[in-house]
């Protein structure tokens, strides 16, 4: 079932909260990001929807963690094509991905504008367990054997924001996983596909975090991996606040969950839809819209706004953890027509 998203309507103390936190970022990110943007198209990318542009988006990303931070900006209307693999058969893997735009440890702002454009997996990226000329492999489940094969590197994102300490804000883009056409080989993990292939990966970002209209879909595993801690882990009521914010992003029908989040404190989601995991070719448990589980570190006061979990494979929202506390639905919709909500 479609729902449509819900009005933004909130109480006025609500709304003032919310927007100086924001304001805030916007105002730090704009004045710590470097002034002249850069784009992929520098560095070789065609953004044409059909040539890999891989390589241009990995040297845009060292460029970016060189100077401790920077603006992107990509083309309105682009459709960047990314993903390679490539045999290594080396005992763990078998067809091995590449990090993409992995930008890590950078003091000062990072700005993505994404202007609507598109960034896109390949099509035939090998994800599952095949054998060395690429055939697909059966096995009984638990399994973690050396024939596994993701379409990511050791950052599993699209997207990887890593341990950086100052503020990080992206808007209007559009993150495809294309799992549709996906090259799926055999099961791995204890149930479904447990291996790399998300549209991002946002671990011990320190400084302040704001998502808007970014819209992750369609990937093997989840859409998001959310670790809204410091790189300690920390732990029970005293975990500090890393603010993270997302607005207006609609997370749907990734294979593993919509959005896993594995630790935080003070997380905003506002006007944010979570609908349709695990409901394609490829399931994987927990198979919900949202899955809050302390991995990372504590789960505390986490507020979700005018939000909609809807027709996850399994649930829609799941938190089983026994050290996550303060979560806040207002004015939300749950709803799972075939399963729990």
């Amino acid at each position: 079932m479609t729902l449509p998203r819900l009005s933004t309507v909130q109480s006025a103390d609500s709304h003032r909260r919310t927007a100086t936190t924001v304001n805030e970022l916007i105002t730090k990110t704009q004045s710590t990001a470097v002034s002249v943007g850069l784009t992929p198209e520098q560095y070789g990318a065609k953004g044409d929807g059909a040539t890999n542009d891989t390589v241009a988006f990995q040297k845009l990303a060292a460029a970016i963690n060189t100077a401790g931070g920077g603006l992107i900006t990509l083309r309105p209307g682009a459709t960047y094509i990314v993903g390679l693999q490539t045999l290594v058969n080396d005992g763990s893997w078998m067809f091995r991905g590449q990090d993409i735009l992995y930008i890590h440890d950078c003091p000062r702002g990072v700005v993505i504008r994404g202007n609507g454009a598109a960034i896109k997996f390949a099509d035939g990226l090998k994800f599952g367990t095949f054998n060395s000329s690429g055939v697909s492999t059966t096995h009984s489940l638990p399994y973690s054997g050396g024939d596994a094969s993701a379409p990511t590197g050791d950052h599993p994102g699209i997207i990887s924001l890593v341990s950086n300490s100052g503020p990080i804000r992206v808007t209007d883009l559009d993150l495809d996983g294309n799992s549709a056409n996906i090259d799926l080989g055999g099961n791995f993990g204890d149930s479904g596909y447990q291996l790399p292939g998300d549209g991002l990966y946002l671990y011990y970002n320190t400084g302040g975090v704001i998502f808007e209209n970014v819209n992750p879909r369609n990937f093997p595993r989840d859409g998001a991996i959310i670790a809204a801690v410091s790189q300690s882990g920390e732990t029970g009521d005293d975990t500090p606040r890393f603010p993270h914010t997302f607005i207006n992003c609609i997370c749907t029908a990734n294979g593993r969950n919509t959005v896993s989040y594995v630790g935080g404190r003070g997380t905003v989601f506002k006007s944010c839809n979570f609908m349709d995991a695990a409901q394609g070719t490829i399931v994987s448990a927990p198979a919900s819209n949202f899955d809050a589980e302390s991995e990372q570190g504590s789960i505390r006061d986490l507020t979700f706004e005018d939000c909609i979990f809807s027709n996850g494979f399994n649930t829609s929202f799941v938190c089983d953890s026994q050290n996550a506390n303060g979560l806040r639905f207002k004015r939300c919709v749950l709803d799972n027509p075939a399963n729990w909500a």
